[in-house]
């Protein structure tokens, strides 16, 4: 029995859940009054009671579906370069992915302590969900340009991923100076809230970047081969080549 899964879908789910995950502990933390209603870190709109509880829930589901399209994006590449045997594409993909996998190690650390209980856990694994993760995006932008054969790649496409990561790295930087600014300020609130309002842009540009590959992913399937012999002996195996070519549309 064959299950296909269209993996363009995966980037919208992404998309939509870093919406949840930023706004519903932003609601309940305001609510409760653990933070103003203004432009709080994203971090410290997660840090007490359910908004917490709420925080790592919803940050721990966006890493799984970062990991899933990071998994795509490899496996697509990995076929392109399959068929033309290619050992540069093999080395730069093994070691991009790598790279998007290190963010999202970040990206746990985030979700699983909080700033207020573990402010030097939590600050580590932002530097590696942002610095890292723009980082592999960035590779991803630079990538792109010699994956020319891969159906639904234009030229278009490759100009908005390298504005994207351009002012990834511009958001990253401002949000990195702006803090230490502010902790060097004594505590001043409006150089606070220029800080939050950088970080809450870098981070669904970051996000919104895994859109532009929507074009790609549509003209490939996830195929998951299940053995129905070896179902009925409570085994079950996975196709491990599961993204196959299924033609430009």
């Amino acid at each position: 029995m064959i299950y296909y899964i269209k993996p363009w879908i995966y980037p919208i789910i992404l998309a939509i859940e870093m919406i949840f995950a930023c706004i519903i502990p932003y609601l309940k933390s305001t609510h409760d009054g653990d933070v103003k209603k203004d432009f709080p870190y994203i971090s410290d709109t997660g840090n007490k009671g359910i908004s917490a509880s709420a925080f790592s829930l919803l940050f721990n589901i966006y890493g799984f579906l970062a990991f899933i399209n990071i998994t795509i994006r490899f496996e697509q590449i990995k076929v392109n370069y399959s068929y033309q045997k290619s050992r540069p594409r093999y080395i730069v993909n093994i070691i991009t992915t790598v790279v998007g996998l290190i963010s999202l190690s970040g990206m746990a650390l985030v979700s699983t302590f909080q700033v207020g209980t573990h402010e030097g856990v939590h600050n580590t694994g932002a530097v590696l969900a942002f610095g890292v993760g723009v980082s592999y995006l960035a590779m991803q932008s630079l990538f792109s340009f010699f994956l020319k054969d891969i159906p639904g790649s234009n030229i278009i496409i490759n100009i908005i991923r390298i504005v994207m990561s351009v002012l990834q790295f511009a958001f990253l930087l401002g949000t990195f100076i702006v803090t230490i600014q502010y902790k060097q300020s004594n505590s001043d609130l409006s150089i606070k809230r220029k800080a939050a309002i950088l970080e809450w842009i870098l981070a669904f540009l970051v996000s919104f970047y895994f859109l532009t590959f929507i074009p790609e992913f549509r003209h490939y399937d996830w195929r998951i081969q299940l053995d129905e012999t070896n179902i009925k002996s409570n085994k079950v195996d996975i196709n491990s080549d599961s993204i196959y070519n299924v033609g430009s549309k």
